[in-house]
């Protein structure tokens, strides 16, 4: 691992350069985040299943979210977190690179759950499983077989995670800004929302971010314009607190890494997002 440590980059992003390099390293793990339901872009469709050799599955949609809440993509517990870990032969000491097949979609939501977690060395592959072929790169259609069993151990890092308390609180104090990642349309409540008993509209006092504004294609544009992106909307120190937030807390996290990979260091997710918050009647709303 030492060696591997001195070729880490600083980017939470590796690209097909560096995972090509890496990729058959022991420590290193290569889980596919990809997910079925794509909202807000329009989907890349695969014929089959098409993924990187040596790749693992991960499914946030069953086995990394909390199926017993009323809400799509809840994270899961510690307990789960780790029990997945183990099943896939992870350890809290591996390098686990991260991608999906739409170039960047639902890899950024696995990136956070895993810092959330507590694990120290996760990157994202920029531009993704197309990215990977654009580079000719070799595909196969099966994963890599989960016969090998490992030990984890998840500690919840609470300062990634906004609570709907902390959210609710914030209207008045005003400590974070929120940003929201649907499109305009959705956020001025001029569409219908896609899931049901859900209000139109968004959080008031929070500001609009559509996700795609922070890529270029299916990858992240470079460092100097995400500060850019976010100085239009006023935020320019790195510790600026920022709340994300979304439909179900997918896309929230593509800004939240965008943010990360600016440079700013006070970020967190508002996990139940627009699902939770809109279908609170209690709870106020702005258009």
């Amino acid at each position: 691992m030492t060696d591997l440590n001195n070729n880490l980059p600083h980017s939470p992003l590796v690209g097909v350069d560096w995972l090509m390099a890496h990729q058959r390293t022991d420590e290193v793990k290569l889980v596919d985040a990809s997910m079925e339901k794509i909202v807000g872009k329009e989907p890349i469709i695969y014929d089959s299943l098409t993924v990187l050799p040596q790749s693992k599955p991960l499914n946030i949609e069953t086995d990394l979210s909390d199926t017993a809440s009323p809400f799509s993509n809840t994270m899961p517990s510690a307990k789960q977190f780790s029990h997945y870990m183990m099943q896939l032969g992870i350890t809290n000491g591996d390098v686990v690179v991260i991608y999906d097949n739409q170039g960047m979609y639902s890899a950024p939501r696995a990136w956070w759950l895993f810092k959330v977690m507590g694990h120290k060395h996760v990157y994202v592959l920029d531009g993704g499983l197309p990215q990977w072929q654009l580079a000719s790169q070799p595909v196969v259609a099966n994963y890599q077989p989960l016969n090998e069993k490992s030990h984890y151990s998840a500690q919840l890092q609470h300062d990634w995670l906004a609570t709907l308390s902390l959210v609710k609180e914030n209207i008045t104090l005003g400590e974070y800004t929120v940003i929201d990642a649907r499109g305009k349309v959705r956020f001025h409540g001029q569409s219908l929302e896609p899931r049901p008993n859900v209000r139109p509209g968004h959080i008031p006092k929070s500001l609009n971010l559509p996700f795609a504004k922070v890529l270029d294609g299916g990858s992240f544009k470079p460092a100097h314009e995400l500060k850019k992106v976010f100085s239009e909307l006023g935020i320019k120190e790195v510790n600026h607190p920022m709340i994300f937030s979304c439909g179900s807390g997918i896309t929230a996290c593509i800004l939240l890494l965008a943010a990360h990979i600016a440079g700013f260091n006070n970020l967190r997710l508002y996990d139940g997002s627009w699902a939770q918050w809109g279908s609170n009647d209690s709870l106020p709303v702005s258009l």
